[in-house]
């Protein structure tokens, strides 16, 4: 064990300065860290010995400068944890979904946990990336039409709203299907309260409970013709529903685990409602919200969001919001499928957030270097739309002139890729172009 001085606030200071108040920026000038090779995790605090904060290295290679890298990217995350009061995270920067850079993070949290760059978060609506891909995988063989009408092909012939049986597999793909939260409500928030209408409380609503309630109400708009694009958690609880019903499989997660996450070795996970399953999680989701169960609707008791007081029975909305995956898993599969929309493979320039209690996460694939970075974060119980302006502008800021670039890509005129330092984009005549070193321009 070896025990150093080591002062990060000139970088958090020039970097973050949007995120850090004047009076925090000295707390972090003068930190001691303690390092265990063996683990390969790397822990900071106070002179006083707390809080305190610390990094775990899964992977770090391919940049032009590794060491620089490694401490912008421990510095962007404790200047941003630690005012955000965010205790757990990780950051994943992968090309084709080999990891650069592959880190977990701890600020001021339980000890024990030591956060590791395989474990798992819960991803929120990020979970669709997912969905979308065992549609793809229905899609290409033949076993759905992107132009399938869903309700008809679920077997369902009445409906309050006729114009339900118009929902295409395509409009909910597209956010397109008729409902509009802003509207009428999320039919995934009232779980709970679907099931006291359905069953009486019986049980926990199920898939088929709230497309059956949905049925008796009307749509928000003419499906198709939503301009831009209308949100819907709903649309993609009733494609996993759809994927599982087509399949014959016992669930979604099982058609999905064996078309899309085993054939590819991606470690995603059902993220269970009762709090008895997390009682050894590494990762602690963090929310103060409570409120009535919707795992047990029939119950008095209050229960942290998390575990269902935010009206969500998780098992019901895997195709939408309760996976959960590792930073770097998440960079591996928008590598394999595209990270917004449904195309055929990776989508660069495209990104996708998730945010529900207790969990925010951000995925993107950058235009033109062929990188995906994603950040997980064990709450949203903050000012989130730091993530995009902080979090997201710094590493691509910090990839546009530091990143690893590539030197063999085609672009137009001068612009259209990204080059690695040393290299410049230029033309080689008939409108086509390359990164070539500055001899060569």
């Amino acid at each position: 064990m070896v025990s150093l001085l080591w002062t990060i606030a000139p970088v958090l200071s020039t970097c973050l300065s949007t995120s850090l108040s004047s009076s925090q920026v000295p707390l972090l000038q003068h930190l001691r860290f303690a390092q265990d090779s063996a683990a390969e995790s790397h822990q900071v605090s106070f002179d006083n010995g707390n809080p305190w904060y610390r990094w775990t290295q899964g992977s770090l290679n391919g940049f032009p400068n590794n060491n620089a890298t490694h401490v912008f990217a421990t510095d962007l995350m404790a200047g941003f944890m630690s005012p955000n009061n965010i205790t757990q995270s990780q950051l994943s920067i992968a090309r084709g979904g080999n990891q650069l850079l592959n880190y977990a993070f701890d600020w001021n949290t339980n000890e024990a946990l030591n956060t590791q760059p395989d474990d798992v978060f819960l991803l929120a609506s990020v979970s669709k990336i997912y969905c979308v891909a065992a549609v793809q995988s229905l899609l290409a063989s033949g076993k759905l039409l992107s132009n399938t009408p869903v309700y008809s092909r679920l077997g369902y012939t009445s409906a309050k709203d006729p114009r339900v049986f118009n929902i295409t597999v395509q409009n909910l793909l597209e956010h397109e299907g008729g409902d509009d939260r802003s509207i009428s409500g999320d039919p995934v928030y009232m779980m709970r309260n679907i099931s006291l209408e359905t069953s009486h409380g019986t049980r926990p609503a199920s898939e088929r409970d709230i497309i059956e309630w949905k049925l008796q109400q009307m749509l928000d708009y003419t499906p198709g013709t939503a301009n831009p694009f209308v949100y819907s958690n709903y649309g993609y609880l009733l494609l996993s529903y759809l994927v599982q019903n087509i399949t014959s499989a016992p669930d979604y997660y099982t058609y999905l685990s064996s078309a899309v996450l085993e054939p590819h070795d991606l470690d995603v996970r059902m993220w269970r409602t009762s709090a008895e399953y997390h009682t050894s999680d590494h990762v602690q989701q963090v929310d103060p919200g409570s409120g009535p169960s919707a795992l047990d609707p029939l119950s008095n008791v209050t229960v942290p969001f998390v575990y269902g007081g935010d009206g969500i029975y998780k098992e019901s909305d895997m195709g939408g919001a309760a996976l959960a995956a590792s930073a770097a898993t998440l960079t591996k599969t928008v590598s394999l499928y595209p990270v917004w929309g449904w195309s055929d493979g990776r989508a660069p320039g495209y990104s996708r957030s998730g945010s529900m209690a207790g969990a925010y996460t951000w995925v993107w694939s950058r235009q033109c270097d062929g990188l995906d970075v994603a950040v997980v974060l064990n709450t949203r119980d903050f000012n989130t739309s730091l993530v995009e302006s902080v979090l997201v502008q710094s590493v691509n800021q910090f990839l546009d002139s530091n990143g690893p670039g590539t030197a063999s890509c085609s672009c137009l005129s001068g612009s259209g890729c990204c080059c690695s330092p040393g290299y410049s984009c230029c033309s080689l005549g008939l409108g086509v172009g390359g990164c070539c070193s500055a001899e060569c321009c």
